[in-house]
């Protein structure tokens, strides 16, 4: 067989691929009951996450990235689609994930590297930073993660692993 053949049968699977495919231009889209998320019924399922550009973060968020990491180059953004949340990648391995109000969740130095103690004393409430400071720890953070029911900060290179503060700074629990 000849390489035109080759081709010209590569080309008939493709086509018919696309003419029998529900992606196809006259494919009907399925949204189950209940779901916002559309899918196309082939296997592959729906996308829940995928990059997007810096215009669809929220206000919120853009401006904690102007405000504090007004020099860093960002990689790539990711919007997971199921719950609106954003993760925000730079080029020096730092990540921060933030919700879908724009409010951050995670602040992560990445690339076996401390969060500079300037960042780390904005996330927190003074009381947590200062409970870190007195106990050696503000040069070795790595991550700082924040719920409704308070603060957890990782350490890298030392014997505590984590610390856990509530809302106001208060420290409640330190894992070894």
């Amino acid at each position: 067989m000849t390489m035109n053949k080759y081709i010209s049968m590569a080309a008939a699977a493709v086509a018919a691929l696309a003419v029998a495919s529900p992606i196809a231009a006259d494919a009907q889209v399925v949204v189950p009951a209940g779901q916002n998320q559309p899918y196309y019924p082939t296997g592959i399922g729906p996308a829940i996450s995928g990059s997007v550009t810096t215009g669809r973060l929220p206000r919120k968020a853009t401006d904690f990235l102007n405000a504090n990491f007004p020099q860093s180059v960002i990689k790539e953004v990711e919007e997971e689609f199921d719950n609106g949340t954003f993760e925000v990648d730079f080029t020096d391995g730092t990540d921060i994930e933030f919700d879908s109000s724009g409010e951050w969740t995670e602040v992560d130095a990445g690339h076996s590297k401390s969060l500079p103690q300037e960042i780390v004393k904005k996330l927190l409430p003074s009381q947590a930073y200062k409970e870190i400071g007195r106990l050696s720890l503000d040069r070795c953070v790595e991550t700082v993660k924040r719920s409704g029911r308070g603060y957890k900060v990782e350490f890298r290179g030392t014997d505590i692993h984590d610390l856990f503060f509530d809302p106001s700074g208060t420290l409640v629990a330190v894992e070894i």
